[in-house]
């Protein structure tokens, strides 16, 4: 079981998009089982809904890419954080880092912008 588990409500004055603003509202739901973690993930921004789903196991090792553009991903915990990385073609094209302090959990995730930068997102979910 990670810090991370459980059902968290976005709190979108406390997130930062780099291009854009925060949603208006999203869960981040983790559920670790049996050395897997499943992460559950929804949001609304302009009347339009996202979901997208995943898992891997919590030892690093990588599995096979669930999205467009990403051929495998890995999730690990280091010290109080639950990180993650994804890969295309061999290079780390995502990244994010979840920390829990009392009943807040952040979320830093960066996503490669084309460009040789990082495009960040900062997001802050209360426990619901």
């Amino acid at each position: 079981m990670s810090l991370c588990d459980g059902t968290w409500q976005l709190v979108p004055e406390l997130s930062h998009y780099d291009r854009s603003g925060p949603p208006d509202w999203g869960t981040y739901d983790v559920r670790t089982v049996g050395g897997m973690v499943n992460f559950q993930v929804t949001r609304c921004k302009d009347g339009k809904d996202f979901a997208v789903s995943f898992a891997a196991p919590t030892n690093g090792q990588p599995v096979a890419g669930a999205f467009p553009g990403v051929d495998s991903f890995l999730v690990r915990q280091e010290g109080g954080a639950l990180i993650s990385q994804a890969f295309a073609t061999g290079e780390l094209v995502a990244r994010a880092s979840r920390r829990v302090a009392g009943d807040l959990i952040s979320i830093l995730q960066e996503n490669r912008d084309g460009n040789g930068g990082w495009l960040r997102i900062w997001q802050v979910h209360r426990r619901m």
